[in-house]
């Protein structure tokens, strides 16, 4: 995100992604933020909303920057939201800074593209190993992009 590399869990039930900022100066930040001043990048846009998920509320800003998984997949001005505060206590001790929302399709009331709308993506899969804290995978399309390749989750 902004050339920063930035871990981040995929969530199917979502479709927008929210990053871990250093504007949440009441975060605990297990791993690197993403820092929009560290960006050439960025571009701002200000609006303030909330987000609500299974495991909790948080405010973001949004924002557009230059997104990219892999070498292959690249979204040179994806709309994205700073998280400036939460309460999802998971997120101050979790291994990711990102939420990258995979869901089909806008969001309700959303009309800006996602991610995956941005990648011509409509199809993927996932697969998770059988043994306890086994890799996964995720691919992208009907079939493995090529040179897109598998994105361990």
């Amino acid at each position: 995100i902004g050339g920063q590399k930035i871990a981040g869990i995929f969530d199917t039930g979502s479709f927008e992604l929210l990053v871990r900022s250093t504007r949440c100066s009441e975060c605990a930040h297990p791993t690197t933020p993403y820092d929009h001043n560290k960006s050439g990048t960025f571009t701002a846009n200000g609006t303030v909303a909330k987000h609500v998920f299974g495991s909790g509320p948080c405010i973001s800003m949004l924002g557009y920057e230059s997104v990219s998984v892999g070498p292959f997949l690249h979204s040179p001005k994806q709309a994205f939201w700073e998280i400036i505060n939460h309460r999802i206590d998971v997120l101050d001790r979790a291994k990711f800074a990102a939420i990258v929302g995979i869901g089909p399709n806008f969001a309700h009331g959303n009309r800006m593209q996602t991610l995956l709308m941005n990648y011509g993506i409509d199809e993927f899969s996932v697969c998770l190993q059988k043994p306890s804290g086994a890799s996964g995978f995720l691919t992208w399309g009907p079939t493995e992009i090529k040179g897109a390749g598998k994105h361990e989750v």
